[in-house]
């Protein structure tokens, strides 16, 4: 465990904590009065989920034809299969990127 830090905060890193798991945190605050040491205590357990869905497919069709380019004008219709996950349901959040000269921009949240 993490003994001796001073900060109320625990930070924990990427991927500290693995899937399907079942952790116990414990909060330990101390302090002396007249030489005598005080101390309380609180627990928390934390469930994690599954592991991230499994890769599936996204199509994109137009009139009913699968296709990688059209006119702005056209409805296209976007549909995701394949996708899976021991935690169910699965939710689902399409969005786009304006600029596709920049693969680092955050895609817009499209409702």
């Amino acid at each position: 465990g993490v003994r001796g830090n001073n900060s109320p905060t625990l930070a924990l890193k990427p991927n500290a904590m693995q899937p399907s798991s079942t952790y116990v945190f414990r909060l330990t605050a101390s302090t002396s009065v007249r030489n005598r040491v005080l101390s309380g205590s609180a627990d928390i357990v934390v469930k994690t989920g599954g592991p991230a869905p499994s890769m599936g497919v996204l199509r994109i069709t137009c009139n009913g034809v699968a296709t990688n380019m059209s006119s702005v004008e056209v409805s296209k219709t976007i549909e995701a299969s394949g996708f899976s996950s021991s935690d169910l349901p699965l939710s689902y959040l399409f969005g786009y990127r304006r600029n596709l000269a920049n693969a680092n921009s955050q895609p817009e949240v499209v409702y």
